[in-house]
């Protein structure tokens, strides 16, 4: 299970992601959300299936962050000392999560502080329901008033708030929070989740903006974990600001991001495909480009850069980097279309009839763009 060079073999998804009394479910061993969902239902009885469910989601769906975060709380909830090599790269799917969704959803993690947090009060209730009890019959048998156990009240708390999905509550108590504690980055962390959570995306930029104030007077000779980065604050904000539909902003926080950290892929990525909806393609292509100079492993970026090719009217130049996407990630299916369709463009009817195949066969029975897939098959020839 930790061995992360090796690729897990594929769960039953039909069996674990069944759960009781529920009708079995369609095999569709395309859809991402079906391994994902197989990995929730065996994650304490099962971690090594687990792990490879969520594995197998990141392959199918390479830009779903939950998958990714999933993961690294299977692997890093055990109680073995993993050697430093080891814990490195468990915790690269920490930042990977964060990378392709800065605003991934925790509640994992913090339920599981929640069941720790409850049980613990339940525990300290029977012991004193157990005392009282015990109280109780010596006062019987000495004919005294019986007395009633105190009840123990669970502290309010933003992990608590958080965890069941108070947003609101969960920001005010961070509010607070900060102002007793204006250095821990992770409390606006926290506090901007919230507000994304439950749409107030100016107050996430504020929040933010703090946070990076912060960071500029924190003593800079101590290295930050990279979530609590200038670079990763910035990166948040252009995601806050592309959900308010405020394209100049979005655009200036991943600059900025870009900015503070040149190799932020992922950023350029975001850049590029701002510059796509402005129909800027040359701008697009430099982005998309950059961002597979320093990532070019990364099947997304290939992806990205052969559609911002097709996009700016370059289909034949656009089939090598979306053959690279599938070269790095053969499970992920929209590289198969959008080759496809780069390979009609210059008359290769062949080659796009093999690759909308390759897409049908990769992609999820629920995909939209199926139906596109099989008429084009058809108006090339072949049968869907």
């Amino acid at each position: 299970m930790y061995d992360m060079s090796r690729v897990p073999q594929r769960p039953q998804v039909t069996f674990h992601a069944r759960l009781v009394g529920e009708p079995t479910p369609i095999a569709d061993t395309n859809e991402a959300a079906l391994y994902y969902r197989a990995g929730m239902n065996v994650l304490f009885q099962d971690p090594s299936v687990a792990s490879a469910a969520f594995y197998w989601a990141s392959r199918l769906n390479p830009g779903w962050a939950d998958p990714y975060f999933a993961r690294w709380f299977v692997l890093r909830n055990t109680k073995r000392r993993l050697p430093d090599t080891v814990r490195v790269r468990v915790d690269s799917l920490l930042l990977q999560a964060g990378i392709h969704d800065p605003f991934f959803d925790e509640q994992l993690a913090l339920r599981e502080y929640s069941v720790r947090v409850h049980a613990a009060f339940s525990d300290a209730q029977r012991e004193i329901n157990g005392a009282a009890e015990e109280e109780n019959r010596r006062r019987l048998a000495d004919g005294e008033p019986l007395i009633r156990a105190s009840r123990i009240e669970i502290p309010h708390s933003w992990y608590l708030a958080f965890t069941e999905r108070h947003f609101d509550s969960a920001s005010h108590d961070l509010a607070r929070e900060i102002q007793r504690h204006p250095d821990v980055l992770e409390l606006y962390v926290y506090r901007a989740k919230a507000q994304y959570y439950l749409k107030q995306y100016d107050s996430v930029a504020t929040t933010l903006t703090a946070a990076v104030g912060r960071v500029d007077a924190k003593d800079t000779s101590r290295a930050l974990p990279v979530y609590f980065s200038r670079e990763m604050f910035y990166y948040a904000i252009g995601f806050a600001e592309a959900e308010a539909h405020r394209d100049s902003a979005e655009r200036v926080a991943f600059q900025h991001t870009v900015t503070e950290n040149l190799g932020f892929y992922m950023a350029h990525l975001h850049l590029a495909g701002q510059a796509t909806r402005r129909h800027d393609t040359v701008t697009a292509m430099n982005e998309a480009r950059i961002a597979v100079q320093i990532r070019p492993s990364d099947p997304l970026a290939q992806l990205f850069l052969g559609y911002a090719l097709l996009t700016a009217g370059h289909p034949d130049d656009a089939s090598d980097p979306l053959r690279a996407a599938i070269a790095d990630d053969p499970y992920f299916a929209l590289p198969y279309f959008y080759l496809a369709t780069a390979r009609e463009a210059v008359h290769d009817t062949i080659g796009s009839r093999d690759a909308y195949s390759g897409f049908l066969g990769h992609a999820a029975q629920s995909d939209t763009l199926r139906k596109t897939a099989r008429l084009a098959i058809v108006r090339l020839g072949g049968t869907s």
